[in-house]
This record gives C-alpha cells, structure tokens and sequence, in this order.
C-alpha cells in the first residue's frame, strides 16, 4: 500500500486570495465546510489590525477626555481626535502617555473646575483630559470637593484658553488662571469664543 492520497484539498482564502491546505485554515463548526473564510495567517494580521483600532480609539477617548465626551463629539471633530490618537499611536504612544501629550498637542478642551471653599472663583484651564485634571486637583483636597463645571473642544486649546483669559482680564479679578466669576458667566465667555472661530 502506498502513503499517497492524492493532492492535499485546498480552500482559497477570502482575505490574501490564495489557495491554501485546509491544515491553514482554524474550524468555524457554523460555516458549511467547518473552517473559516480567511486563512490563519490572514486572521492574526486581521486581528492585529482590529487591535490596533482599538487602541487608537482607546486613546482617542483619553485625548477627548474620556469616552462620553469622545462619543459627543461632531464628526469631524472626532476624525481629527482620531487622526491625532493614530498618529501618537504610530510614535508608540499609550493610554497613560496620551494624556501627557497635552503641552505639545494644540487639540484639547477649555474647561471650568470650581471648589465650594472659593465659592466666588472658578478655574479657567485647558487639558487634553479635563477628567484627569480634576482627579489631579482632588488629590490636594482632602473633602475631594472640585467639580467639573464645564468643558469644550478646541481644535486650538492653547489659543482658546488665552483669549478667554485676556477677555475676562479687564473686568473680572484674576489670580492665576482663576478668576472672580460665576461659572455660567464664564461659560458663555467659552461659548462665545467657540462661535468666532
């Protein structure tokens, strides 16, 4: 008897489109032939590739400052977020290192915190992750009271944060970035800025 059974049966991939030994290809038991359409090779860079989206949207989501604020974003707004994560994506950014690339990255959120202890002040900064940066300013509270009153997306943060504070610097005290302001006022400032341009 001889070892020979005839050419090994063959499958053509949907993916590379080449024909491949049924031994390349993992079982899918709902599929009529029991395996899958694309080969295995085909499958890992498939996955691979998957992988890499969600990553990018991983820290796409922390660029915006958190997945709602992501999601809330306009269309175009958020393919430039994307754009930016894929590219920090590429240099070998992560999650954690995303949101430390707000002092070279314009893109970001103008926003306003404001703590009960200071109920005439409120903060007017700028942050890739304004989440973040209230977390950051609950660590030197002890009541953990500093609240996240506002937030919007510039495509210039720097430049937007800038001209709302030279805006409310003649009529308005100042010390540092806080100000002597009702958070509703100060929001319409950010609103009216984010109109013009």
């Amino acid at each position: 008897m001889s070892d020979y059974l005839g050419p090994k049966p063959t499958k053509r991939c949907s993916q590379c489109h080449e024909s491949k030994n049924l031994d390349e290809y993992t079982r899918k038991t709902a599929s009529l032939d029991g395996l899958q359409d694309q080969c295995r090779e085909c499958r890992v860079k498939s996955n691979a590739l998957r992988g890499n989206h969600n990553q990018i949207e991983s820290i796409a989501e922390q660029v915006a400052g958190g997945r709602l604020k992501y999601r809330e974003l306009s269309s175009v707004d958020r393919d430039a977020v994307r754009a930016t994560a894929a590219r920090m994506y590429e240099l070998g950014v992560d999650v954690p290192t995303a949101a430390r690339a707000q002092a070279t990255e314009l893109r970001g959120f103008v926003y306003i915190i404001t703590n009960p202890a200071f109920p005439d002040w409120v903060k007017i900064g700028r942050a890739f992750d304004p989440e973040s940066r209230l977390k950051g300013y609950q660590t030197g509270s002890p009541h953990r009271d500093y609240k996240l009153e506002y937030a919007v997306y510039f495509k210039d943060c720097v430049f937007a944060e800038r001209e709302i504070h030279a805006r409310l610097k003649p009529a308005y005290p100042r010390s540092g970035e806080w100000f002597r302001i009702n958070a509703s006022i100060a929001s319409m400032f950010i609103d009216q800025l984010r109109e013009t341009i």
